[in-house]
């Protein structure tokens, strides 16, 4: 049930996160010097992209539409992603000019929400035909965080499907290209900005 799913993949994110931190302190105490080498610059290229790239389709499906190209070319679809491209690409290009420093991405999200809400009040667009079509998020109803861990119940779990031989080779991968990959590539992003505002050498 339910119930049985939500612990087991509760539990199995425990397990990938312990298995993430065991790995990043056997980093930590590996005679390493330039962490970048861990990574070349053409794998630390393909990842970006590849990120990239499943962020790009991934917020077609919060659109709610498919990536074919008949379906984009609809009336009804492109007045959602063209106007979502176009403030992407306006993001992109005040990043890569500086605009805001670090508060144009807060700055950014909110100029869009009040810009979203006031043509909605502007038109008289209540919020659920606003949702209805697409321009506002589905309503979400939830519980709070600690409902997670009153979830977590070990009688649940199913330790047989948790630590088969498919499970186990996800949890590894998931240990390898969530965390210790992550951090290695927020190193090579961060470190020589921080490196900068630190005047470190």
């Amino acid at each position: 049930g339910p119930g049985v799913l939500l612990a087991t993949v509760l539990a199995g994110s425990i397990v990938a996160n312990l298995l993430a931190a065991a790995l990043l302190a056997l980093a930590s105490e590996a005679p390493v010097d330039n962490i970048d080498r861990l990574l070349p610059p053409p794998l630390q290229a393909g990842l970006f992209a590849a990120i990239g790239w499943s962020l790009y389709l991934l917020s077609f499906d919060v659109l709610g539409l498919g990536a074919g190209a008949g379906a984009l070319l609809t009336l009804q679809s492109a007045r959602l992603w063209v106007p979502a491209n176009l403030f992407g690409l306006g993001l992109w290009r005040a990043s890569r000019k500086g605009v805001g420093g670090p508060l144009l991405i807060p700055i950014f999200i909110l100029a869009v929400s009040a810009l979203v809400h006031g043509l909605r009040l502007a038109t008289g667009c209540p919020v659920p035909d606003a949702r209805a079509a697409g321009w506002l998020m589905a309503e979400v109803v939830g519980e709070p965080a600690s409902a997670l861990w009153r979830s977590l119940s070990p009688s649940l779990v199913r330790w047989d499907v948790l630590f088969s031989a498919a499970a186990l080779k996800q949890l590894v991968c998931a240990a390898l290209f969530g965390p210790l990959v992550n951090t290695v590539l927020n190193y090579v992003l961060y470190g020589p900005l921080i490196r900068q505002k630190l005047d470190l050498k």
